[in-house]
């Protein structure tokens, strides 16, 4: 399986398969290129090479701008997936480390 089908799959669990509000399940339509330029609500999903300080990961995290919901100081939009169960932190991690490793085209790497 490759990595972006992994990151698709977490967040497809993390909705249930469910069609959600706002800026809907943009990751089920978009393939490795479009995904490394999507823009959500104008701000960059991610910026490759910096998985930390990608808006996904901090929308993930509920950490400034993201996590209104959570009281996260500063925060305008909520933590996502919004009203459900956070992702969890390996999960999260995984598609961190990805967008760190500049979103590359290869497969999941099992534990040894």
């Amino acid at each position: 399986m490759k990595r972006l089908d992994r990151m698709k799959e977490i967040l497809e669990s993390s909705v249930n398969g469910e069609a959600i509000g706002a800026h809907g399940a943009f990751w089920r339509t978009l393939d490795l290129e479009k995904f490394k330029t999507k823009k959500v609500y104008g701000k960059l999903l991610v910026e490759l090479g910096n998985g930390p300080g990608s808006n996904l990961v901090l929308a993930l995290r509920g950490q400034t701008p993201f996590g209104d919901d959570v009281g996260t100081p500063g925060a305008s939009y909520p933590r996502m997936p919004a009203r459900r169960p956070a992702i969890p932190e390996e999960q999260i991690a995984f598609i961190e480390k990805w967008i760190t490793d500049g979103c590359p085209d290869d497969e999941v790497q099992e534990p040894a």
